[in-house]
This record gives C-alpha cells, structure tokens and sequence, in this order.
C-alpha cells in the first residue's frame, strides 16, 4: 500500500536535508523498544539504528567521522506489514533497508575521497532519525538531521508529520486552525513579536532577527494541548544564527 504525502516538506528542504550522502568502515546495528502502546489496535514501536563509521572510531569524539539513520519499526498488530511499508515508502523514501546502508557506506567513501585528495580532512558526521509515537488518536513522525561535511558549522534541522490514526490520514493545520492562513500569519507575526519582546514583527525584521517577507504557513508544526507551535529550520525565515524558530498559534479544533 503506497501513500504520498511527505513531499510537500521535503521538497522545500532539500537544499538542507539530502538523503543519506554517502563508507568503508565498521557496521553497527541495534534496535531498542523506546516506546510501547499496549491500548488496543496500537502495535509496539521498537527503533532500529544502522551506524557506519571509519576506523571503529568513538561516536562521541569529535574526531570521529560517522552516519547513522535511525528508523521505527512496527510489531505486535495485524498492520505491521502496512505500517512498516508506509515508513519506508512514503516517510524515508526508500524501498529497503539496503538502500541505508548503500546511502551510509556512500557518505563515509565520500570523506575517504576528500582525505585522500586532501591528505587530510576534518570529521564528517551525518545523523538522521525518524522517531514515531502514538499521541491519542494521531501518529506523530518526527524527523531530525545533522550533517557536516566540512565549512564553518554544520547544518540541521526537524520535520513533523501527524497522521489520523487508524486511518492514517496526513493531516495539515487546518486540521486543528479554524482560521484562513492570511489570519493565521497575522496571528503568529503578533505572537512572535511578543515572545522576542519587541514591539513588532517589522521590528524583528529591521534588527536582523527574521528575513523580510518570509513568514509563510506549512506543515512543519508541533501539536500541543492548546496551541501548535510552527517550526522554521535555520534560513527558512531567519538567519542561522536563529536556531530553529518556533512560533506558537492558539488551537482552536480540539
């Protein structure tokens, strides 16, 4: 069973997430139950992690270069299979698990090319994960990335989708805002203007804190209780310096 939904967000991030890059080095894969559902209809979600790294190196040295992706794997229902399938198919965009470790091993031949050239080179590292929790009657996806490959900083960034649950409907935040999105952006240029304690949005602009004319609405948004709060990775509407800005709506359909 095929879906497509993601794509809307990915393709307005591209230029800062790339799939998997590019290993000649050790393997390592590990799986951990990080999150168990026992209500009924909800399957276990366990996380399995493929590493690949140069050298055995320690993960945690800044010496080390290294990728890994990290993705949920569904059990203990009769939708696994669709689960399981709907992950890699329409959330990673891959067919199977060899496709990862292709894209990892790809990543650490590329630093092996650039050091040879080079004769030396600083620590690449690339680190993906798809986290996916069940959240009362919504599948919640998140998707995190960090990848350097040399310059002054690397880059990252977070994508969440929310999905119905059981019918795995990709939802959008007019799922949950009863307002157009003209109304919406006024209502997030206030909010935000006020958490940064300024006087206005324009002001924000004119220090250098948001790109002019950039706000926009998505589908990159965190559900909670009464609010959703809107995330914008580093050069969406703000220098990178910024960090991820979150901007924060009220929730008006529960």
């Amino acid at each position: 069973m095929k879906f497509s939904i993601i794509g809307q967000i990915h393709i307005r991030f591209l230029f800062i997430l790339g799939l998997f890059l590019t290993s000649c080095g050790n393997q390592s894969e590990k799986s951990s139950a990080e999150e168990i559902d026992s209500r009924s209809g909800k399957p276990t979600i366990q996380h399995q992690v493929i590493e690949r790294k140069v050298d055995n190196c320690n993960t945690q040295s800044d010496t080390c270069t290294y990728a890994s992706i990290k993705y949920p794997i569904f059990s203990g229902s009769d939708r696994d299979k669709e689960l399981n399938e709907f992950i890699f198919d329409s959330i990673i965009n891959v067919t199977d698990t060899s496709e990862l470790r292709t894209s990892l091993d790809s990543f650490l031949l590329q630093w092996r090319k650039t050091y040879e050239m080079m004769n030396e080179a600083m620590p690449w590292v690339k680190e993906t994960a798809f986290i996916a929790s069940f959240e009362d009657s919504l599948l919640h996806i998140k998707q995190s990335h960090y990848l350097y490959s040399g310059g002054a900083h690397g880059n990252y960034g977070e994508f969440h989708s929310y999905f119905s649950w059981p019918d795995l409907k990709h939802l959008s935040w007019t799922n949950f805002i009863d307002k157009n999105e003209k109304e919406l952006i006024a209502e997030l240029k206030k909010n935000h203007a006020k958490a940064m304690s300024s006087k206005s949005f324009n002001e924000l602009i004119d220090k250098g804190y948001i790109f002019e004319d950039s706000l926009y609405v998505h589908n990159n948004f965190v559900i909670e209780k009464d609010s959703i709060s809107f995330l914008y990775n580093p050069y969406e509407i703000a220098p990178y310096s910024e960090g991820i800005v979150k901007i924060t709506a009220k929730r008006s359909i529960k």
